[in-house]
């Protein structure tokens, strides 16, 4: 509960204790509130007085929904990806005096260039999960996801992908140190 804001079945983490004995040096805090609480609510953020003023929206009865892929990710360094321009046209033309007509002659060529994008890396795999299972790992970079490349999509576009039904299949393509790899797995939950 949030004062007298009660959530049902909220997903709550605990950092480890390694983490825990840096965060009791702060003084006056009490813990965190993620995204998936404060989704539900408006927010005020009152400075002045040192305290947010919550008011609940739409979400607020929502089920709680949440990454059933085992996989962390990270818009961590880049990729140089080929684009190619649509067909463009020149005209060539030749001027028979003789006949007093010009013959015309359309080429079409594609314009291929380089563009840099930003890349969707892998920060995390969780162990035993559907990810850890096909063997996902750290630093992979991930290509495309479901046949879509991945620059088509936003890190949140991407990282939803991991939080849809249980069952769900999930087909990605990786690049591990210059090599691509297909893995294909289903999301499940790991809450019991």
């Amino acid at each position: 509960s949030l004062k007298s804001f009660v959530l049902r079945k909220p997903l709550v983490a605990y950092p480890d204790s390694t983490y825990t004995s840096v965060l009791r040096k702060i003084k006056g805090r009490n813990g965190s509130i993620g995204g998936e609480i404060l989704k539900r609510f408006n927010i005020i953020m009152d400075y002045t007085n040192a305290r947010i003023i919550l008011k609940r929206n739409s979400n607020f009865k929502n089920k709680f929904i949440y990454n059933k892929s085992g996989l962390e990710v990270e818009n961590e360094g880049i990729r140089l990806v080929t684009e190619y321009e649509p067909n463009t046209m020149s005209n060539t033309s030749k001027d028979n005096k003789s006949s007093n007509t010009i013959n015309v002659q359309a080429v079409y060529t594609n314009t291929r260039k380089f563009v840099v994008k930003k890349a969707y890396t892998i920060s995390f795999v969780r162990p035993n999960s559907p990810a850890a299972r096909v063997g996902l790992q750290k630093g992979d970079v991930i290509l495309k996801i479901n046949g879509n490349d991945t620059i088509k999509y936003t890190l949140q576009e991407l990282i939803y992908k991991f939080y849809d039904k249980e069952g769900k299949r999930i087909t990605m393509e990786v690049e591990r140190f210059g090599k691509r790899i297909k893995v294909t797995f289903s999301l499940e939950s790991l809450i019991n």
